[in-house]
């Protein structure tokens, strides 16, 4: 029969169990609620990304394909070369075209028209088509697929797949763009990636101590 000490014991250490049974269910629900939110944050993306390069592909790019074809974009300067050879640069400003139009020289003025028609029929060509609307569209649609892509870097990793697709977009080979611009020179990224990284790796740590520590028990 159990003494009186063993059973004033017995619901102490009930009570601890209960409570140490609950505190782990409730890390392990926020645990998959947090991986939850992440991974349907990630589909977002996914669908935003897919959405974007959908709009790009069947509207944007056509367009300025386009225009490209019919009438490029001009560039706003024109050169004079003067009687010792040297050679300056000028430009037509496109909010104030008809600004070089009272020059005193001729082949400033001729230049300078050239540039101010060659812009208006880009402009003409532009609004007959589209293309400031069409560029509008696809910066919206970008910047929500950025504004998802950005939310999911600063959220804490909640796997281990999760950390490697950060790695992927900081580092991968489709981290840099035709600037050469990396999003791993981005301080605020490297560091969340940095914290998520020393949890899964201490984590990781951890666990082969404890089973080299049975192991050289056993």
């Amino acid at each position: 029969m159990p003494s009186a000490q063993t059973w004033r014991h017995k619901p102490v250490y009930g009570r601890k169990q209960s409570f140490m049974n609950m505190h782990v269910s409730v890390n392990i629900a926020a645990s998959t609620s947090a991986r939850d939110l992440w991974y349907k944050a990630l589909a977002e993306q996914e669908a935003a990304k897919q959405a974007l390069e959908h709009y790009n592909s069947a509207i944007y790019d056509p367009i300025y394909e386009e225009i490209e074809r019919i009438s490029p974009r001009p560039d706003l300067c024109f050169e004079i070369e003067a009687l010792n050879g040297q050679i300056t640069q000028y430009r037509v400003d496109p909010t104030n075209l008809h600004a070089w139009d009272d020059h005193w020289s001729p082949v400033f003025r001729r230049k300078a028209a050239e540039v101010r028609d060659a812009w208006l029929a880009y402009r003409r060509d532009s609004e007959r088509l589209g293309a400031d609307a069409a560029g509008l569209e696809s910066d919206r649609l970008c910047d929500v697929q950025c504004a998802i892509e950005n939310g999911l870097i600063q959220t804490p990793a909640p796997d281990c797949p999760a950390l490697l697709w950060k790695l992927e977009k900081l580092f991968g080979p489709e981290a840099r763009d035709e600037d050469d611009y990396a999003p791993a020179w981005c301080a605020e990224w490297i560091n969340v990636v940095m914290n998520d990284a020393r949890r899964f790796l201490a984590a990781s740590m951890s666990v082969q101590v404890v089973e080299h520590s049975a192991c050289s028990r056993g």
